[in-house]
Parts: C-alpha cells; structure tokens; sequence
C-alpha cells in the first residue's frame, strides 16, 4: 500500500512538472522569479488518498505516511486534507466529509466576504454598470437559449435555476461577440480554468441552498440585469446580507459560506463574471491560465 500511495505522489507530481516546464521553456511566457516559486508551492488533488501537497511538503508526507499518528496537513508543510482557512469555510463535520476542493490562495491580507466596495475591482463594476443597457440587450436577445443550470437539482432547496453560459471550461461561446465581449475579455482579468461568465436565472420562490464554492483565487461579480424586488431577492454571504438592483454591482467571494433566495413573483437574473483575485499578480494570473490546467489537476498557490 505505500509503494502504490508513493507511486502515485511521484506520477502527478512528474506530469505536472514536466508540462509546466515544457511550457515555460517553449513559449517564455513567465518571470522566472514567479515559475521558480509557483513550482515550489505546486500542488495537486490526489482523489484517492484525498490529500493535496507541495513539493517542499512532500518529504513530510513521506516521512509520515506509515505514521500510526494523524498527519498534520497545514501551512507549515504545505500539505491539506481540507480547506483550513477560518475566515472561509466553516470546519463542519459535513464540510469535512464532502468537501472537494480545487484551489486556495492564502492572502497577504485578512479574507473578506463582500467585496462590493473594494477599491481594487471599482474599475471593473463602474465598467459593468456603465454598460448595463447593452449587457441587458444582450441577454434579451438571446433568452430563448437559457437551459437548466446543471446544479440546479443538487443545490435547490425549493424552485428553478437556469443559465446562459458565455464562457466555460472550454472556451467562449461563439454566438456571443461584438465590442462589449472584447472588452470584457480585454479589461477584465477573467479566472479562466477557475470561473466561469454566465447569465444566470432563479424563478420565483427559488431558494438555492448554503454551499461552497472552489476558490478564492477569484472573485465572483453579479450584474443585476432583471431584479424585481431588492428585498426580496437576497444573498446571503457569511455574515452579509447582499441585495440585487437592476444596473448595480455585488461583488463576493464565494468560498465563503453562501446562499441565495428570490422571493418575489418575478424571474431574478443576473450576470456573474469570475474575476482573478486582485491580490493575484500578473504573472501569476498568466500560470493559472495555462491550458494544462483544464486536463491536469488545479494549483493551490502559497505566499
């Protein structure tokens, strides 16, 4: 059973390695500064032994892993079992047993649920509401396209929730185009391999229950596009209740704790960009990017 566990680090850790390199030599697309140290803290998902780790954690775990004792997985030896960061996911035993996560970014300053007011995205939400009439006639030409949303059985408590996707884990879709989507894709540090840019719907009476996102590499932005009723139309975030309006702005970070609900008698919908976190650098944005990401397990980056 070691040698198999053992065989198993090594595999994910080569393929990983090998490609990135790969990339950086052929296309010198990094700061060696930057790749030198994102190689360091590389991590991966292993779905069998449920573990991630980092290259500098992983003499740890092998040091460890025929301990009788509970491995210790945490900061100092940059390995995780769960996401561990008080401020973000709550340490409940359901957490615990269900939890898959994808990425984590701790940040060199305090995380923060609402980040509606944040200086360092106002350039983003001044553009989306500058643009929402536009943003809006887009969605109203292409309503007739909105499909169940795929989580929309496992996430509802009660009611409907539905989408348009405008950028997926693939790539845009085609069918939208024009100047506005070009300089969305241009001006916004879109969290491609880690978010998503979709028109999203709940019908009325629709409750979508507390849930977790991935990451907190990214910042999630809501465009109220059609909002009936602000008071009755609510996401709750942590400790913050955040309420939609039409052409207004709410900006979060969905890996903490969050729900919503439309209690109106009127569709809610929303545009929903995932930005990078702004206290990701450029560079680092650039090696989240990576095309490699899509097939071959995420980055979990550690300052």
């Amino acid at each position: 059973m070691f040698f198999i566990k053992l065989k198993s680090i090594f595999i994910d850790w080569f393929l990983l390695n090998k490609l990135f390199y790969i990339d950086y030599y052929f296309n010198n697309n990094y700061n060696q500064k930057t790749v030198n140290k994102m190689f360091y803290n590389l991590l991966w998902y292993n779905k069998s032994m449920n573990f991630w780790c980092s290259f500098h954690g992983l003499f740890h775990l092998i040091y460890n892993i025929n301990s009788t004792k509970d491995i210790p997985f945490d900061n100092k030896y940059g390995v995780y079992r769960y996401y561990n960061n008080n401020n973000c996911r709550l340490k409940t035993d359901k957490t615990k047993s269900n939890a898959y996560l994808w990425n984590y970014l701790p940040l060199k300053t305090k995380s923060k649920s609402n980040w509606t007011n944040d200086i360092m995205i106002k350039k983003n939400i001044d553009f989306l509401e500058k643009k929402y009439n536009i943003i809006k006639n887009i969605y109203d030409k292409h309503i007739c396209e909105m499909k169940e949303h795929p989580e929309n059985l496992t996430s509802l408590s009660k009611g409907a929730w539905s989408r348009i996707s405008l950028y997926g884990i693939n790539d845009w879709e085609e069918k939208f185009n024009g100047k506005i989507i070009d300089d969305i894709k241009s001006n916004f540090r879109i969290a491609y391999n880690h978010g998503l840019v979709f028109f999203s719907k709940t019908s009325p009476n629709t409750k979508i229950k507390a849930h977790y996102g991935s990451s907190n590499l990214r910042i999630r932005l809501h465009l109220g596009i059609y909002v009936p009723d602000k008071y009755n139309t609510i996401m709750n975030v942590s400790n913050d209740k955040l309420y939609w309006e039409e052409g207004k702005v709410i900006a979060f970070d969905d890996s903490f704790y969050h729900s919503s609900e439309n209690n109106s008698s009127l569709d809610r919908i929303v545009l929903i960009i995932d930005i990078f976190n702004p206290y990701l650098s450029d560079d680092e944005c650039l090696f989240l990017r990576n095309e490699t990401l899509k097939n071959l397990g995420k980055i979990n980056y550690i300052y």
